[in-house]
């Protein structure tokens, strides 16, 4: 009997801002990570987005990894012209 295909592996970019979603991002199982700014974590498995109540984030945190995401696009954010 063959056995079951292992899921694909995933390649994130290492960036220390990433570093509080890790567990999430480098979990197979999800197929999706929301922060809804400082009042949430949601994690998708595939049966729709959860909240992760053990998270949490201040602003400046949020904004951090918003930066830093937004920056791993070759992006930035510009504040005087939102």
């Amino acid at each position: 009997m063959p056995l079951p295909a292992s899921p694909p592996l995933r390649r994130r970019p290492r960036h220390p801002s990433l570093d509080a979603l890790a567990g999430y991002l480098d979990d197979p199982a999800v197929t999706d990570v929301f922060v809804n700014g400082s009042t949430g974590l949601f994690v998708d498995r595939g049966m729709g987005p959860v909240p992760e109540p053990g998270w949490h984030a201040d602003e400046d945190d949020v904004r951090d990894l918003a930066v830093a995401l937004i920056a791993l696009g070759g992006r930035h954010i510009d504040d005087a012209k939102p």
